[in-house]
């Protein structure tokens, strides 16, 4: 089964399912389900509920759409992250102790952090809490924390809390 306006009849043996409008990119999803009840995606919803249909495809927006490759982005991202992490291990190695408990994991904690905050923020497949996606904030919180985190060790020369009773 095709859904779409009339002159597609004439692509190989399938059926047309006749809709005169269309949801675009720009338009908002909800209220467009709502309002357009002759859109191409209504319609071919309805054709799946009703069983004239099993399954359902719509791809019309990707010859619109550009998508970021954000797991290229992510991946060197990490890289990144991974050669500051090295970095601050060997100077730590380096200067003695000047280095404090806590600080290569605090700081990966923020590095990381701010990596998913941008990247998740080029995704289109995410699931969003208002502006943001569930992400973002999941990285915004962990983000804070690094920061509260370095703030107590450098900032205010206060130790973190420790689990394990050192003797």
């Amino acid at each position: 089964l095709l859904v779409g306006p009339e002159g597609l009849e004439g692509i190989g043996d399938l059926p047309l399912l006749v809709a005169s409008e269309v949801i675009e990119m720009d338009d908002d999803p909800a209220q467009s389900v709502r309002r357009k009840r002759d859109s191409t995606l209504v319609r071919a919803a309805e054709a799946v509920r009703d069983g004239k249909a099993s399954a359902m495809i719509s791809a019309g927006y990707l010859q619109y759409a550009y998508f970021h490759p954000t797991f290229l982005y992510e991946s060197l991202w990490n890289l990144m992250v991974f050669a500051i992490l090295l970095y601050l291990l060997f100077w730590g190695l380096k200067h003695g102790s000047t280095l404090k408990v806590g600080t290569i994991s605090l700081v990966y904690l923020v590095a990381y952090s701010l990596g998913r905050v941008w990247i998740e923020g080029l995704r289109t497949d995410s699931l969003m809490l208002g502006p943001l996606r569930i992400a973002q904030i999941v990285s915004l919180i962990l983000l804070s924390l690094g920061v509260f985190g370095l703030l107590q060790l450098y900032f205010f020369k206060r130790r973190l809390p420790d689990i394990a009773h050192s003797e």
